[in-house]
């Protein structure tokens, strides 16, 4: 785990609110809203709708960063604009093996990567968690391998921080860290999983997910999600709302990005810089 005292201000990721993938995301996130509000018991309030995470900030996590001395933000920037992210993927399509051990050679397995989002998963116990996460699927066993290996280049170079714990790719649907402060009254843990928001280290609010994990038994909560870009983002979503004030999403900023297309028109280095 992260330690306590470590102040996190960036996190490097793999975004999946892609144009393509955003509509079937965006109607997931309603059903599950509304099948929460009933499966969810809040004391005597309603399901507070804020811990459910809006469409623009889901994202597979590859680190934590605490890039607060002079020049490191930069030195992240540069090594994520100089990673070979075709290499990186035909290492991880070497290293993937099927079921007998033997190397996959298919076309599945030369295609862009892609993942689908699986059924519901508490962080914790069942009875007992404050983040539920979809699995990420990848039928060519590509992910896990290329996320190890960028991120194991971001902590070589002290940039993304160590932890104990081996990498757990997620994406997180819920998290009762961004529960209001007026809902929190009832008891709390600190959980496994502090999410992003500024100043992170608040406490959770732990919940019975049984009956909800039960209703998303074998559901796929996201189909084909072509993955486009390695980020690197500010802890801390923006909030973005309507003409009449009305929250309608929230991002992260981002800080730099780089196409992981396996494609030559695609294979150029996008930056972004706000330092």
């Amino acid at each position: 785990m992260t330690p306590a005292n470590t102040p996190l201000t960036h996190f490097l990721c793999i975004p999946l609110a892609t144009e393509a993938a955003r509509h079937q995301l965006s109607q997931s996130l309603q059903l599950f809203k509304v099948k929460a509000s009933t499966l969810i018991k809040w004391d005597d309030d309603r399901m507070p709708e804020s811990i459910v995470r809006p469409v623009s900030t889901l994202h597979l996590t590859l680190g934590v960063m605490s890039l607060r001395e002079p020049g490191h933000v930069e030195g992240a920037v540069r090594l994520l604009q100089d990673l070979d992210t075709e290499i990186l993927l035909a290492d991880a399509r070497r290293t993937a093996s099927s079921s007998d051990g033997s190397p996959k050679s298919d076309e599945k397995s030369h295609a862009p990567l892609g993942v689908s989002l699986g059924s519901l998963t508490p962080m914790q116990s069942p009875t007992h968690t404050s983040i539920l996460y979809a699995k990420p699927i990848d039928e060519t066993d590509r992910l896990f391998s290329f996320c190890k290996r960028v991120r194991e280049k971001f902590v070589e170079a002290g940039f993304v921080v160590a932890e104990t714990r081996p990498l757990l790719l997620h994406a997180t649907i819920l998290n009762t860290v961004y529960a209001p402060v007026r809902a929190r009254g009832r008891e709390q843990d600190h959980g496994d999983d502090s999410g992003h928001a500024k100043g992170s280290r608040r406490r959770k609010i732990a919940f019975d997910a049984t009956t909800i994990l039960e209703s998303y038994r074998g559901t796929i909560f996201a189909e084909n999600i072509q993955l486009e870009r390695l980020t690197i983002c500010k802890m801390g979503a923006r909030k973005l709302t309507n003409s009449s004030g009305t929250l309608v999403d929230e991002v992260y900023e981002v800080v730099a990005a780089r196409s992981i297309v396996a494609s030559p028109a695609a294979g150029a280095d996008q930056v972004l810089s706000t330092f």
